[in-house]
């Protein structure tokens, strides 16, 4: 059986006492009923508008939150570099493992005193790439150092570009002294081994590391390894640090200081500094120039303010939406 409404029944019943066509009175109900319909669907979705609306803008008020945070932590001087003459250039770099190219046709160039940062999702690239500048894996393509062709893995190379890795204990033997662990970039620069132990102490120092030389790493935090790690990457005056998510182990009070520190030492001997992260709030207050890395491949190469301003490939936005999501307020 079907019901009608009473209201629109009993409006039924009225017309056909006063003479009126019950057909029209029906008619009109249903477009009455048709457009509150109408204007509850409109309400309904005016109101998810809003709720997107402010979810949208509470993420990016906490990205701007977390990146003046770590940018309090920071030097008040400006974060752009000068930059000077290419310093480092890799060309048609291709790395292949198991048939497949991980890195494909990459270039990527370097200026003297310039932070670099390259970001990616995981299996990118970005760290193979890293790796094969300095000559730790196979790779086809062409390096230059201020202009000049090397070999990927000669020692020249080697010694010119330096890297600290994510673990720093994976590259500590646990059986050597934290002098050992330093001095071995040092160890066929013709040194005496008296010579060897005062530079280890001076880069030590830098870091903030005093009398630790005849300890082993296991005795250290991992934000004091990081610290040992920095120093056997700068003891032989590279002109070139490569961090490889240098901070990613580490809480956020170690990690602001790691950046300081990387940053403040590479100011202060002019060389020129590749940072490989995920971390895009770290990566604004870092870099000066970011290269974004999608499947294998180089997609973007911009200005840190560019990129974030207007991020041209889906990769790189992606990753900014990524950021942005992981740093909204849950719950």
């Amino acid at each position: 059986m079907i019901r009608t409404p009473l209201r629109p029944l009993a409006r039924i019943l009225r017309a056909r006492a006063n003479g009126e066509n019950p057909s029209e009175i029906e008619a009109e109900n249903r477009r009455q009923r048709h457009e509150q319909m109408r204007d509850r669907a409109r309400n309904r979705a005016e109101s998810r508008l809003l709720v997107l609306g402010l979810c949208f803008f509470a993420a990016f008020g906490a990205i701007g939150l977390r990146m003046g945070a770590i940018a309090a932590t920071e030097p008040e001087e400006p974060r752009t570099a000068a930059v000077g003459k290419t310093v480092l250039a890799a060309e048609d770099f291709t790395v292949v493992r198991g048939g497949r190219a991980v890195v494909r046709a990459a270039g990527v160039a370097l200026g003297e005193g310039e932070r670099l940062a390259i970001v990616g999702r995981s299996g990118s690239g970005k760290t193979t790439l890293a790796r094969a500048l300095v000559g730790l894996v196979p790779a086809r393509g062409t390096v230059r150092l201020a202009g000049k062709a090397v070999a990927p893995a000669s020692a020249e190379l080697r010694r010119a570009v330096a890297m600290v890795f994510q673990d720093p204990s994976t590259s500590f033997d646990p059986r050597h002294s934290v002098l050992r662990i330093v001095t071995e970039p040092l160890f066929r620069s013709g040194l005496d081994a008296a010579a060897r132990r005062e530079r280890a102490r001076q880069a030590l120092a830098q870091v903030g590391l005093e009398d630790v030389l005849d300890r082993k790493p296991h005795a250290f935090s991992g934000g004091q390894r990081q610290r040992i790690a920095i120093a056997r990457a700068l003891i032989a005056d590279p002109r070139v640090l490569i961090a490889d998510e240098a901070v990613s182990a580490l809480d956020a009070a170690l990690r602001a200081d790691v950046v300081r520190l990387l940053d403040g030492l590479a100011r202060e001997r002019g060389i020129a500094l590749i940072f490989i992260a995920h971390d895009l709030a770290l990566v604004r207050t870092l870099a000066d120039r970011i290269v974004v890395m999608d499947d294998g491949a180089i997609v973007e190469d911009a200005r840190r303010e560019d990129l974030f301003a207007a991020p041209r490939h889906p990769a790189s936005r992606a990753l900014i939406a990524a950021a942005a999501e992981q740093a909204a307020p849950h719950g």
